[in-house]
């Protein structure tokens, strides 16, 4: 069980103007309180000698929580300041529930090998709505999945340690809790992206480790797709 506050920052308080990096005109509230949390955590992890298992569920009330809406005119269209649309940071009281699963599996016979599936999912509900459309908090990450296979080699020939190679699948499932008021955010649709990762460290004649070199390559198959997150997805 957790108490915890974080103060408004600057920009929550007195923005007023175009936010270069997510192409808005941000307006802020000058009577912007204090955001002041509860969180409850409740998990368990098993393990043996070749699976892992950690569980985590988590729940979180927040006073005065901050987050920003599209602002409209008064012809219910969008507000548009300097050629980008506008918003304005509100608060209220929130809800985040969520969970967090991890399952490893390593066999004993084969210890270089190892597969790991992973799941997470929050949903954030505004506690202070006045209709349905606003229900939801903005900028919600999806549910998401991930598998990953890892294959490992201790050492290869005279100079080579700790070799790896992962293969990884992501999946973000749909996003269609969102907030609707103001046409703040459309829904998202699901992806799945396909990413490889490859590293070794280098040692010399006494096998002393020189350096490490890491390769990773997100989305090989090139896929289009949007994050829920981005702002540049507007």
């Amino acid at each position: 069980i957790a108490r915890g506050f974080r103060a408004p920052s600057v920009p929550e308080i007195s923005s007023n103007g175009e936010h270069a990096g997510t192409f808005r005109y941000e307006i802020g509230n000058i009577n912007q309180q204090s955001e002041v949390s509860l969180q409850n955590d409740f998990g368990f992890t098993y393990e043996n000698t070749s699976w892992y298992a950690d569980v985590n569920f988590f729940s979180n009330r927040i006073q005065n929580y901050t987050f920003s809406e599209r602002v409209q005119t008064t012809a219910g269209q969008d507000s548009i300041i300097n050629g980008v649309p506008a918003f304005r940071y509100q608060q209220g009281n929130a809800r985040l529930l969520g969970m967090e699963a991890v399952l490893t599996f390593n066999p004993v016979s084969a210890r270089w090998l190892s597969i790991t599936e992973s799941y997470s999912m929050v949903n954030g509900v505004n506690l202070s709505a006045k209709k349905d459309s606003a229900k939801y908090l903005p900028f919600m990450p999806p549910p998401r999945w991930l598998t990953t296979l890892k294959l490992t080699k201790d050492t290869w020939g005279k100079n080579l340690r700790n070799a790896y190679l992962t293969l990884e699948l992501e999946h973000n499932q749909q996003q269609n809790k969102v907030l609707l008021a103001y046409n703040t955010e459309t829904f998202t649709p699901a992806y799945s992206l396909l990413n490889i990762g490859t590293g070794a460290t280098v040692t010399n004649r006494k096998k002393q480790a020189l350096f490490s070199l890491y390769l990773n390559v997100n989305n090989v198959l090139d896929k289009a797709y949007q994050s829920h997150q981005s702002r540049l997805k507007y």
